[in-house]
């Protein structure tokens, strides 16, 4: 799944609490934990996630080295520890590669 343009729109301009289309769906722009941007769809299915670089993973390697990487939670299934949303997948440059083998991944 190709996600360029909605990163694209997500962070042009970027103000929080302005809403875009994508896709015939609405996203919501906002800041989470350490400023991180992101949005939620309105409809409060999805979320996307800018990485925090400062992690220890190879996704916040990726984004140190300048990529943009963000994580897609789907926050219709539970996740872990009671909060809701699990990690759908990750997309590196605009491209989403979908988690699987994980608990309840499709």
């Amino acid at each position: 799944m190709d996600c360029t343009e909605l990163i694209r729109k997500l962070l042009d301009g970027f103000a929080a609490g302005t809403r875009f289309e994508n896709n015939g769906r609405v996203w919501v722009r906002r800041y989470f934990a350490g400023r991180l941007r992101g949005a939620t769809s309105e409809d409060g299915r999805w979320q996307i996630i800018e990485q925090n670089p400062q992690k220890n993973s190879e996704w916040a390697h990726l984004a140190r080295s300048g990529r943009q990487v963000f994580q897609m939670l789907d926050l219709s299934k539970p996740g872990r520890w009671g909060r809701p949303g699990q990690y759908y997948g990750v997309v590196v440059d605009g491209v989403l590669r979908r988690y699987t083998g994980m608990r309840g991944a499709a």
